[in-house]
């Protein structure tokens, strides 16, 4: 972090602790001071230990002004998914609020970590030195996935984030930042470098809460109306208990919602902007590996199911058939206007590769270009609309079906509070539609609505064949739909009797 850097003040509306932004810069100068003293050295690892609140921005600034490298983790991880990292990252330092158990100190110690708490000498100086970092030094590492299997970090640079900050301050504007609001998670990139440190390292106030708890989700509109607040990142899966169980905010400050990690159906997206009492909430494509790809407000033209609209700046698409070879994917000519492809992404703002894994890499980018993994069409107009992951579409004797534009079609059924589609193993045809429902009430006789509502609405072979009644759907703590863990979850369960979805005596889901 360089001195002339623009910083906002931050808040802790739960705590009531607040730091103007000449209190900020002079936490962050005593912390890398005490850092430096403490032996971090340039391109040091430091493992953040804690988040959700101002300390995690001083520590993670004060890291950079040392030139070390952050590596935000979540502190519920357990002893041996901190292993898991540690192994990888080789941290020379990790800080911490609350203690970490013993057993994870024990894990940090095996590799030499040294633990460091909040506490602090006096006597540091309270003037930010020069940044220690360059602009191509490592900045950021984000573990996206496999810390119980292969971890994965993603690496960002100062250069990569900063010219991500200014292409999101050139699309969208700095208006509606004023006051944001961020309960996301501080170590996955949409509710760090996508929100939180945008915001707040361009010069705006940031209201930090815990993530997706529920009691603080029903004091959502309070706080809202409470601190003013004009600007909210969001994931989908949060609005399912807000809408449900939170009355809208009644003073109006709300200029801007914004959604992301997976995109939103129309019906979601209107009943948003209704809760917002603001035209302008949008639709966010984005990715750990290449920032924002592209994003809707519903400002510009009505909601529809998962338009994204068109490429963000300083970023290209192209969209091929799913089957393209690796090396052909420059070459071959893109799908046509309304034809599903997979999305393939050049940003400005692309990884500098996953950490030590240059098989990995190599896997997802060629030549520059980053495989989304997503599946999407452009219309006519050249926007862009997500219809779903290509690892989870389902081939129904050789019929592809998007799982995800089952549940778009589902998830509008009255009693239906959430859903997820996947495939279901099938001898006969290889794979068949499958689906597990939520409903608002837990009364499984209303299953035969939603059967019926389905089997109008989409085409015959889209109908899940097979449906499942559950209390709740199986998220990443991204709030990302994970299908496969639904299919396990679902795997383990008896399936919904087919008399129940015609209206006649059946049982539901069982053990």
């Amino acid at each position: 972090m360089s001195t002339n850097a623009p910083l906002g003040a931050l808040h802790e509306p739960l705590t009531g602790r607040h730091l103007d932004a000449r209190a900020c810069r002079g936490e962050i100068a005593r912390r890398a001071d005490f850092l430096r003293r403490l032996g971090l050295q340039r391109g040091d690892r430091v493992f953040l230990h804690h988040g959700h609140s101002a300390q995690f921005f001083i520590d993670l600034a004060a890291v950079w002004n040392a030139g070390g490298t952050a590596v935000p983790l979540d502190a519920r991880l357990s002893p041996f998914e901190i292993d898991q990292l540690a192994g990888v990252a080789r941290p020379r330092f990790c800080l911490f609020e609350a203690e970490p158990s013993a057993a994870v100190a024990d894990v940090l110690e095996r590799y030499g970590t040294q633990l460091v708490g909040p506490g602090m000498p006096a006597g540091l100086s309270t003037e930010l030195q020069p940044g220690a970092a360059a602009p191509d030094d490592d900045a950021l590492i984000l573990f996206t996935s496999g810390t119980t299997g292969e971890p994965k970090g993603v690496v960002h640079t100062h250069r990569s984030l900063q010219v991500r900050w200014r292409h999101q301050l050139s699309h969208l504007g700095s208006a509606p930042l004023q006051r944001t609001l961020c309960l996301l998670p501080t170590n996955f990139a949409w509710g760090l470098a996508g929100n939180a440190l945008f915001v707040w390292m361009t010069g705006h106030d940031l209201f930090v809460l815990p993530p997706y708890r529920s009691d603080v989700l029903l004091q959502l509109a309070r706080l809202c109306d409470e601190h003013e607040i004009t600007y909210l990142p969001t994931v989908p899966s949060m609005w399912r208990t807000v809408l449900r169980m939170v009355a809208p905010p009644v003073k109006g400050s709300l200029r801007r919602v914004a959604c992301g990690t997976s995109p939103l159906s129309a019906a979601l997206w209107r009943d948003v902007r209704n809760w917002a009492r603001t035209d302008d909430v949008i639709n966010v494509y984005s990715m750990t590996e290449c920032g924002v790809i592209a994003c809707h407000s519903s400002a510009t033209a009505e909601p529809e199911d998962g338009l994204v609209g068109t490429p963000f700046t300083g970023t290209t698409v192209r969209i091929v058939p799913p089957d393209t070879p690796r090396p052909d994917v420059l070459h071959v000519e893109e799908c046509a206007p309304e034809t599903p492809g997979q999305i393939w992404v050049r940003s400005d703002c692309l990884m500098r590769g996953y950490y030590q894994r240059n098989d990995l890499t190599s896997e997802v980018v060629v030549d520059e270009w980053f495989c989304t993994g997503d599946l999407g069409a452009r219309d006519t107009h050249g926007r862009i609309r997500l219809v779903g992951r290509e690892k989870d579409m389902i081939n129904a004797g050789g019929v592809k079906i998007y799982p995800g534009d089952v549940d778009k079609v589902i998830e509008r059924a009255a009693p239906v509070l959430d859903c997820c589609t996947f495939a279901a193993s099938d001898p006969l045809h290889g794979e068949q539609v499958a689906v597990a429902v939520v409903l608002k009430s837990g009364n499984a006789a209303e299953l035969a609505e939603v059967h019926r509502w389905a089997r109008e609405r989409l085409a015959s072979f889209q109908v899940p064949r097979v449906w499942y009644l559950l209390d709740a759907i199986p998220r990443t703590a991204r709030g990302k739909l994970n299908r496969a863990r639904v299919a396990q979850v679902c795997a383990n369960r008896k399936p919904v009797d087919a008399r129940l979805l015609h209206g006649r005596t059946g049982q539901g889901a069982g053990p």
